[in-house]
């Protein structure tokens, strides 16, 4: 079992502090801030619409504050967090240059980090506002929100 208010700022932590600080970091020391602006805006807009999923999601599927996640949707989380800090997602695009020629990149060093950014902002901003909103679920519901794992024993089985 998952609880939101341990669990996922342990994530929200997690991708801050291996994603996006890093990225940002040598993304700086090789460009300017200011070349990294459309980028993070991206990100932003990326993770808040990928964040707003999630939420709407969790809140079709919540009963009284559980979420009963089925193998499926664990295999997606899994998958996720697989691909956000494993594999990197921009490894597995073909055609990297069309994403160069939008994140106006001098060199393809400048676009790797860029997409880095990109991604860490991404990722950043989808745990922060899944953070919150489940912080306001909370107190609008007045319970503690939890997430079940489909291989966790349920309370009665304890």
């Amino acid at each position: 079992m998952v609880k939101h208010r341990p669990h996922v700022p342990f994530l929200l932590a997690m991708s801050l502090g291996i994603g996006l600080i890093p990225d940002l970091f040598h993304a700086l020391s090789y460009g300017s801030i200011i070349s990294l602006w459309p980028v993070i805006l991206i990100g932003c807009i990326i993770g808040s619409i990928v964040g707003y999923g999630c939420v709407y999601w969790v809140h079709l599927h919540q009963v009284g504050g559980t979420v009963n996640l089925s193998f499926a949707a664990t295999s997606l989380v899994l998958l996720y967090v697989v691909i956000t800090y494993v594999i990197p997602w921009t490894t597995v695009l073909k055609d990297i240059s069309a994403i160069c020629f939008v994140f106006l990149s001098k060199d393809p060093i400048d676009c790797g980090y860029k997409s880095y950014v990109l991604q860490s902002t991404a990722d950043f901003i989808l745990w922060l506002g899944f953070y919150i909103w489940g912080i306001r679920f909370e107190r609008r519901f007045e319970c503690r929100l939890t997430y079940r794992l489909p291989f966790s024993r349920s309370v009665d089985q304890v």
